[in-house]
């Protein structure tokens, strides 16, 4: 099923469960599980609320550290877009 009129079309996106840390911009880490992800931004689960608008660094093992912004957050549940481009693995 497609997206409504007027709403931006998703990039591909591909389930993961990673590990990861969540820098915040007053340098607080919290652990976070990324459960997917595309070449332009992520979905994750952590302990708490994040801050809708925080720019961050998502931290993942073994790949660096990705700036970010939180873009909506429910709950556990949150979102966030890749501030510069970030190339997924194929195949």
């Amino acid at each position: 099923m497609g997206r409504s009129p007027g709403q931006v079309p998703r990039r591909h996106r591909i389930e993961v469960a990673h590990d990861a840390t969540l820098v915040l911009s007053d340098g607080s880490e919290h652990s976070v599980k990324i459960t997917d992800v595309s070449a332009g931004g992520f979905r994750l689960q952590t302990d708490e609320t994040m801050p809708i608008g925080e720019h961050v660094y998502l931290r993942v093992p073994h790949y660096g550290d990705f700036p970010a912004q939180i873009r909506w957050a429910l709950g556990t549940d949150a979102g966030g877009l890749f501030l510069q481009p970030v190339e997924l693995p194929t195949g």
